[in-house]
């Protein structure tokens, strides 16, 4: 199992899932995994994004905000969602001291903004920097380590 956070570059939970700067991946062996989330992809990036999450063995995604679409990707790939229901940062989310709410449809999401019906067809894929447990490359020297018992 494996969790995935939109974050911002002070280490909080990102205001909003798909215009996030970055997302962060805590495995279970502690391993922090950063996802650039560049806009280069155009329509098609949230739907890898979520492909990379389930190649990722993600399971559950905590967020603070999130349109319908977004959302139905995510439930529909068996991901679990969770909305803040205050803002926080990475460090309270992991350490389980905010509270957050159980999404499970697609319309608990924000409405989505009608776009033009052609697809811009951009086709790259999210890049990925690994780092080794406990070790941070300079991009991720905000984020905080994953504490195991």
């Amino acid at each position: 199992m494996a969790i995935a956070m939109p974050v911002t570059d002070r280490a909080q939970v990102a205001g909003h899932f798909a215009k996030a700067a970055a997302f962060a991946v805590y495995s279970d062996e502690g391993q922090l995994i950063r996802i650039d989330n560049s806009q280069e992809g155009g329509c098609g990036q949230k739907k890898r994004l979520v492909k990379v999450f389930k190649e990722m063995q993600v399971t559950r995604v905590v967020l603070r905000n999130i349109g319908e679409r977004s959302l139905a990707r995510l439930l529909s790939a068996g991901i679990e969602v969770e909305r803040l229901t205050r803002g926080a940062t990475i460090a309270q989310v992991l350490e389980g001291s905010v509270t957050t709410l159980s999404l499970t449809d697609a319309a608990q999401g924000r409405p989505c903004k009608p776009k033009p019906s052609k697809c811009c067809g951009h086709k790259s894929t999210p890049k990925l920097l690994e780092t080794a447990p406990g070790t941070f490359s300079r991009v991720d020297a905000g984020l905080p380590k994953l504490k195991l018992n």
